[in-house]
This record gives C-alpha cells, sequence and structure tokens, in this order.
C-alpha cells in the first residue's frame, strides 16, 4: 500500500511538473541523438521564438546511423510535405524536438508509431506554429539494441499519415487533384466520340462516351466536395480562433 501511495504522489509531482513547463523536449530513448550541445540548442529555440525546434540530422551524422535508403526515403517525404504544405522542411522524421507546452495540447496526435513525427510536424505547419530547424549530431544504435523501424512497412504508413492529414488540413487543394485526374480521363475517353460525332453526325461509340460522362461528373462533384470541406474547414478554424481570444 505504501508503494502504490509513493507511486501515486510520483505521479502527481510529473504530472504538475509538466504543467508548468515552457515548452517539453522529446527525444528517441535509443541513445543515437547526441545533444551534449542541448543548452545551444535550447537557447536557439527561445531566441527565435520558436514554437516548435526540429532537430536535423543530415549535417552531421556517423557512417551507421542510417540504414539502407532511409536518408533517401526521409528526404523524399521531407520534400512532398514541403511542396504539398508550402513550408521548406528538412528532416520530417527527427525524432528530436523541442516544443511550447501549449502548442503541444493543441496537436491532436491519432497515430502511435513511427509516422507520430511525421504527424507532429504536419500538423504544426497546418495549425500555422514557427518551426525552425537546428543540426543535432546522430549516430548509430548502441551495440546489441536493434531497431524496430520497417523500412518500407513504415514508409508506407508514413505516406498514408500524410495523405489522410493533407486531406483534412488541405480539402480544396487534396480535391482538386482528384478532380483533375478524373476529368483529364473524361477527356481522354471523350476525344473519340466528340470527333466522331462532328464528323458524321452520329455516335457509335457508346460505351466510351457513358465513360466519359460518368468520369466528369466524379471530376465535378470532387471539386464541388473539396469548396463544402474547405468552407467548413474555414469556419471551423475561425471559431477555434474566436474561442482562444
Amino acid at each position: 500500500m505504501g508503494c502504490n501511495s509513493t507511486k501515486l504522489e510520483d505521479d502527481e509531482r510529473f504530472q504538475k511538473k509538466l504543467s508548468l513547463a515552457k515548452c517539453y523536449i522529446i527525444i528517441d530513448g535509443d541513445d543515437t541523438y547526441q545533444i551534449e550541445n542541448l543548452d545551444e540548442i535550447i537557447e536557439q529555440y527561445f531566441s527565435n521564438d520558436a514554437d516548435m525546434l526540429i532537430g536535423t540530422r543530415f549535417s552531421n551524422y556517423s557512417n551507421k546511423a542510417f540504414r539502407k535508403f532511409h536518408i533517401f526515403g526521409n528526404k523524399m517525404i521531407s520534400n512532398l510535405v514541403s511542396i504539398l504544405f508550402y513550408t521548406k522542411v528538412n528532416d520530417v522524421l527527427s525524432g528530436f524536438r523541442i516544443i511550447k507546452r501549449d502548442c503541444f495540447k493543441n496537436l491532436y496526435l491519432r497515430t502511435q508509431n513511427f509516422e507520430i513525427e511525421t504527424e507532429m510536424t504536419i500538423q504544426a505547419i497546418a495549425k500555422k506554429m514557427k518551426i525552425i530547424e537546428f543540426p543535432v549530431n546522430y549516430v548509430e544504435r548502441p551495440a546489441g539494441s536493434e531497431s524496430k523501424l520497417n523500412t518500407f512497412g513504415d514508409g508506407i504508413l508514413i505516406l498514408k499519415t500524410m495523405i489522410l492529414i493533407f486531406k483534412d488540413y488541405n480539402p480544396l487543394f487534396f480535391y482538386s487533384l482528384i478532380s483533375i485526374f478524373f476529368m483529364t480521363l473524361s477527356i481522354i475517353s471523350g476525344v473519340a466520340p466528340i470527333i466522331e460525332f462532328f464528323e458524321t453526325g452520329v455516335v457509335t461509340k457508346v460505351p466510351r462516351a457513358i465513360l466519359a460522362t460518368g468520369l466528369g461528373i466524379i471530376s465535378i462533384l470532387s471539386i464541388g466536395l473539396g469548396v463544402i470541406l474547405n468552407t467548413l474547414l474555414n469556419y471551423h478554424n475561425e471559431i477555434i480562433f474566436r474561442l482562444r481570444n
């Protein structure tokens, strides 16, 4: 009973410390991030008045720090996030971050595995948080430890998470891409029946004409859905802004 009381008291003290903290430092527990210069990193974080600091690993890392294809995959995902969300990020998958307490509470994190870094980054961008990057030293894992990261399996999960968040936070752009895709297919399918009609006055390629019509309808519905969801998103953001102020 005494042990349970002590554990409860420790939990309460820990929760109190969390509630009083100005920011949280998040770091992977695999001893790969060498942060002897943590004071300098924290100074940069506060001097830039940032909401989130991401420790970038590509400036200084050991030869065996990254597994095969990890650098390529990381840079591909980082570039894709930068393009889709109009914010340059060099190391989306970094496991070292500093984030303000209030900003962390505003993140609605739905993932629990290796895709959580991507979700944190994209939500921070979508919610207009100020993000800065600072180089950190990155080394291989200690001898005897093994990474649970699956290069291709977790890579697919990360891409899936990124697409879903992109749909939620930029629906007009997302559904516009879908609309353009189906409209292109509609035009390709409908070219022959249209040319035939102008040349002969009749349409014998009826299946292609029906297919083109159906694809065109899907395209129109997609862009309409994007407009509706984007309006709802803007309305939601306005309500959140007024509640916070």
